[in-house]
Order: C-alpha cells, then structure tokens, then sequence
C-alpha cells in the first residue's frame, strides 16, 4: 500500500510539471505566432513546432530501438540512447529535466519488478485521457478552431438569433433579436474580440491617441466608434444600409462589441438576408443572417 501511494502522488506530481512546462511553452508558442503572424508568413512561423515534432519523433524511435534486447549490450545505440535522452529531456522538460528523470528513470527500472506499479500508472493515465477528452469536448476550444473556416450562407444558425442565444456564455457572430421578426425595428450585435481591438488600433492609427486625462479620454472615444463603423460593412439582400454604431456589453454574456438599430420599416414582408462583412487589415469575415418579416 505505501509502494501504490508514493506511485499515485509521484507520477501525479511529475505529469503536473510536465504538463505545466508543456502549457507555459505553448502559451509562450502561441502568443508569439499571433503577434508576428501579420508581418512573418505563417510557414516560417510553423519551422519551430516541425522541429519540435521531428525531435520527439526520433527520441522515441531511438528509444524504442535501444530497448530491443539484441541492442541493450550495443555500446554505440546505448550511448545514443542516453545523449537522446538528455537532450530530449532539456527541450521536452525544460530547466526541471533533470528531477523528471530521476523520477522517471527510478519508474523504469522497476516496472519490471514491481508489476502493481504498471496497473496503476496505466489506470491514471487511462482515467486522466477519459477525462481530458470528456473536458475538451464540453469546452469551447473545438468550436472556437473551427469556427467560420465553413459557414453555409444559405444555412440559418441558431446563434444568430438572441432568443436563441439565452443560454450562450461566448457569441462568435452577429446576432439579430429574432427569425421572424414583427416589429419596425431590430437590434443588431457584432461581437468585437480583445485580439480585435489592437488590430483596430494600428489599423486606424488610434495608437497614436493620448489618454493623460479623463478630458481626451473622452474625445478619442468617437474615433474608435468610427474605425469600427468603416470596417463593418452592413447589407440587407444586397443593398448597403447605413447605421449607427455603439459600443456596449452583451446583455447575457458580457462580451464587448457594438451594437446597431435596423430599420426594416421600408422592407416588403417575406424572407430577406442581413449581411455582416468584417474586414481587419487582409484578414476579412463575412456572416449571412437569414430573416422573415411579418408586417
């Protein structure tokens, strides 16, 4: 029993430092490959993770092949093996490679005698991949990556529509207050994302702007509504409609973005498609909102 516990917090304790070196690096990956990817072509920016993958690629084929009893007397393949091991280790685990492979090392050396430390390590790692998988499949990380790369413009979302959308905690398109809309009028909501702002920022000069005081706080704060204006298109069944933009915060979900009053009051009743175009520096967004109106 003392051998399973000192195994159960053990690995637990390493597979959370690995873990966290892993997350603190691919933070690190990630926000530098935003931050230069207008200015760097994505290819080069992909160089360091394809030699990152080629690396563990061939540890794990070294490894492998140094573990094979016709090898284990090689004094070359060994010796390989352990150079592997080190390098590897110092990218793979960072600056606390060494104590991970004491640990590690301590593990493989008695799984052979110790044949409980074998079921145990493998039911961790079982139960915690359950479990991660359970995790990112109820987050929003699958939808957030895919999302956009292939909207049916002929489709209607439901996330589009707010009376839809009672329940949502994140919006990553426009939305309109109904399908069927009765009334004059309708609310319109463009979600404006925090990576979003910046690129606002630099693409309409408003880096420039001074904020030493509460007084030119307050007269830059039309030239952010105005860069939004000219960088989100609006058309309804083709047509460009003029609107007046105001920033706010989502009702339900708290997000920033701006928002618009659509007149609909010179519309003939029956289907009609809002459009919604985004446009930051070369990148651009386009979404296609389905309506019915009933006069």
């Amino acid at each position: 029993l003392d051998e399973v516990c000192s195994v159960l917090f053990s690995v637990a304790f390493t597979l959370l430092i690995i873990y966290l070196y892993m997350g603190i690096f691919s933070s690190v990956y990630l926000l530098l490959f935003n931050l230069l990817s207008d200015k760097v072509p994505t290819y080069i920016l992909l160089i360091p993770l394809a030699i990152l993958a080629f690396i563990y690629i061939l540890q794990m084929t070294i490894t492998i092949i140094a573990n094979f009893n016709k090898f284990k007397e090689n004094d070359k393949i060994q010796n390989l093996y352990y150079h592997a091991s080190i390098w590897g280790s110092k990218i793979f685990y960072g600056p606390l490679y060494k104590s991970l492979l004491q640990v590690t090392m301590i593990f493989g050396s008695n799984f052979k005698k110790k044949k409980t430390l074998i079921r145990t390590i493998l039911f961790m790692l079982v139960f915690g991949a359950i479990l991660g998988l359970y995790q990112l499949f109820q987050s929003n990380v699958i939808v957030l990556m895919n999302f956009n790369k292939s909207l049916d413009h002929t489709k209607m979302y439901d996330y589009y529509y707010k009376n839809n959308n009672k329940e949502k905690s994140l919006l990553l398109a426009p939305e309109i207050e109904n399908e069927l809309i009765t009334e004059q009028t309708t609310k319109l909501f463009i979600p404006i994302f925090d990576y979003e702002i910046s690129k606002y920022e630099t693409l309409c000069n408003l880096n420039e702007l001074t904020f030493e005081n509460e007084e030119q706080k307050i007269k830059s704060r039309p030239a952010y509504i105005s860069c939004y204006q000219q960088n989100n298109t609006v058309t309804i069944d083709n047509n460009i409609i003029t609107l007046q933009f105001f920033k706010t915060d989502h009702a339900i979900t708290g997000q920033f973005g701006i928002q618009a009053f659509l007149n609909l009051s010179e519309l003939p009743s029956g289907n009609h498609t809002l459009k919604i175009v985004k446009k930051i520096n070369n990148e651009e967004k386009s979404w296609v909102i389905p309506f019915y109106l009933s006069k």
